[in-house]
């Protein structure tokens, strides 16, 4: 599926990228005839990660799969999105689409994805186990720190001084009797202290000025920070260089401001995404936007209270195969209600597992235990992951033993903890 790509930061793959020019920059260093040469290299190598341009947005493809999003065709930002670097979502609507903003570990600003679709959006959603309101805090640095701004301009300056006296290098091995080495050498000792100023600056990658939607409100830093509950938010402004959030009869600011580096501050279209997201949150904490898809027949009877293991796992099968037998109707779930369930991360670990044990009992296609598997791999706590698939996939454990191992194992661990 189609979406357009909000990624200004891109992968920190790209950022580090120059660093897997160091072993040949040493070997330069090393065998060069021309000192001027061998440390020109190495100073470049040392100088380009992080001098990357500000990534616009871009329409890429979308393959959900594997408790992950794929994202294709995007160039330097293809990239995998899993679902255990997801650390907050939200999704709002947009003139041009449906938008899902993610935060993602070791991310300073969100990704978000704009599909065309609510359906496809719901795609995306599922392969990453986001459920219908969303989850976690999600930033946005509306000043960009130090490391994204006069850092990264020190070492682009260092990098350009520095490429300049390689080719005065390069240009002396023509000769001994050219002034080239000279001058070479004396652009290259101009480069060190924008080259100390980028190294330094790298540290300071936070930022003291941002927005961040959370479950219970918005919280805005600026000259002091203010967190805003949902319901008391009554409107959002956004100026050429400030950002108003009404509340209370007061209008909170504080500035922002977009470099023209990865992953400096927002632009204009990431401003627009963020009002909307912000948006979406108070509709939604004030009982508006989509309802959450429920089920509407009795999936409560999969519950499994204080059954053991065994005697569970063989109830799920009994009603599995009283849902297969033709013309049954003694049954009171529906097919539909178990997809409901098990997609649901909100949906206790009982339910999910059930449902997903009666989907494959009844319907053993392979695209439906694909499907069921992928679901169960966007799970993002290990533990839980592990104990729905040996539920679910009936050859992994075959008499429910492994289960019980695993919930025995889960129990000493918070016991241990207490």
């Amino acid at each position: 599926m189609r979406a357009v790509l909000h990624d200004a930061e891109g992968p920190r793959k790209n950022r580090l990228a120059p660093f897997a020019l160091l072993p040949l920059a040493m070997l330069v260093l090393a065998v060069s005839p021309s000192t001027l040469v061998g440390a020109t290299s190495l100073m470049l190598v040392l100088m380009l990660p992080g001098v990357i341009p500000r990534f616009a947005p871009k329409e890429v493809e979308v393959v959900p799969g594997g408790g992950a999003l794929h994202v294709r065709s995007a160039g330097l930002r293809n990239q995998t999105i899993s679902a255990k670097d997801v650390t907050g979502a939200s999704t709002a609507r947009l003139p041009d689409g449906v938008a899902l903003t993610l935060a993602r570990k070791n991310r300073q600003t969100p990704t978000t994805l704009v599909f065309a679709s609510d359906a496809e959006m719901d795609r995306a959603r599922e392969a990453l186990g986001i459920g219908h309101g969303g989850f976690g805090d999600i930033s946005w640095p509306l000043v960009p720190g130090g490391a994204e701004t006069w850092a990264t301009t020190s070492r682009a300056i260092a990098a350009l001084l520095t490429f300049c006296s390689l080719l005065l290098g390069l240009g002396g091995l023509a000769g001994n009797d050219t002034p080239w080495p000279v001058l070479g050498w004396m652009l290259f000792s101009w480069t060190f202290f924008p080259a100390l100023l980028g190294i330094v600056g790298a540290a300071f990658r936070q930022t003291d000025q941002w927005v961040r939607i959370g479950p219970t409100g918005v919280t805005l830093a600026g000259l002091q920070r203010q967190h805003v509950p949902y319901s008391a938010v009554q409107g959002v402004g956004l100026k050429p260089s400030t950002f108003e959030l009404g509340a209370g009869g007061y209008a909170l600011r504080t500035r922002h401001r977009v470099g023209s580096f990865a992953g400096a501050g927002v632009d204009a279209q990431e401003l627009r995404i963020m009002g909307a997201q912000l948006a979406a949150c108070v509709a939604r904490a004030g009982g508006q936007g989509p309802e959450k898809q429920e089920t509407r027949t009795r999936v409560d009877t999969l519950r499994r209270g204080s059954e053991g293991a065994r005697d569970w796992l063989a109830r799920i099968d009994v009603a599995a195969n009283m849902m297969t037998q033709t013309g049954y109707r003694g049954g009171t779930i529906e097919k539909e209600d178990l997809w409901i369930l098990l997609r649901d991360p909100d949906a206790s670990e009982d339910l999910r597992a059930a449902a997903g044990r009666m989907l494959v009992r009844v319907d053993g296609e392979a695209d439906v235990r694909t499907r069921v598997g992928d679901i169960v791999a966007a799970v993002r706590e290990e533990e839980i992951q592990q104990r729905l698939r040996v539920a679910i996939f009936p050859e992994l454990d075959p008499s429910g033993v492994e289960l019980e191992q695993l919930e025995e194992e889960a129990k000493k661990k918070r016991a241990a903890v207490r």
